[in-house]
């Protein structure tokens, strides 16, 4: 089996890590996948890893702004999917063209949750993610697979919005974590610690519903 990434959503941090993680570790043959091709900008594809089963395919569009590469994913995709791949996998969790079967991944909460939209008032952002609500929607509705990164998530979905995964199979996935040496992260808390308080620091973007 061809296996196609979509990464024209895959612009920098956590997405990047995410996707190049999971090729680093990945065991195609196990699965019975031959090849992986993945089409994405300069800046995501830079950072994944050589593989003799991997092809990378720098799309120039993708270096672009947001609406045109909606426009070579919407347009442009499908056809590069149907020459190249059986299977396509949608990471960013929006595909509206028309090559199937794809499988998608439901990352952000937000979208859905209206009391944590609603921080962000009348505004751009609140119009963006109601946009991005209308096309994840069509998107998990028309999905041969969905992967959801928790239990949270995939029971939201069952209880607000069943009719989208009422026909989509859907499996937890959680992220995974970078292994690191549990001992000295240990003795470290032990002597930092204050009055018996461990304080922890999450960098990250600052946005509203991150309270």
């Amino acid at each position: 089996m061809r296996l196609g990434i979509d990464a024209s959503n895959v612009r920098s941090g956590g997405g990047i890590i995410h996707l190049q993680r999971i090729l680093e570790q990945a065991e195609p043959e196990k699965h019975l996948i031959n090849r992986v091709v993945v089409w994405g900008g300069d800046t995501p594809l830079d950072n994944l890893p050589d593989k003799p089963w991997l092809e990378l395919r720098k799309i120039p569009n993708l270096n672009l702004q947001t609406s045109q590469r909606l426009f070579w994913q919407q347009t442009k995709l499908g056809k590069l999917a149907h020459e190249d791949c059986d299977l396509l996998f949608v990471p960013g969790g929006l595909y509206l063209g028309g090559f199937s079967p794809f499988v998608t991944m439901f990352q952000n909460m937000q979208i859905f949750e209206s009391k944590e939209r609603l921080r962000e008032g009348f505004s751009k952002e609140w119009l963006r993610l109601i946009l991005l609500k209308w096309a994840q929607s069509r998107t998990f509705r028309e999905a041969s697979g969905l992967i959801c990164l928790s239990e949270y998530s995939h029971n939201y979905l069952a209880q607000h919005h069943s009719f989208l995964i009422d026909q989509t199979p859907v499996q937890l996935i959680p992220h995974g974590t970078e292994k690191v040496n549990n001992e000295y992260i240990l003795s470290d808390i032990k002597r930092n610690h204050i009055n018996g308080t461990i304080r922890l620091l999450y960098v990250s973007t600052v946005k509203k519903y991150k309270h």
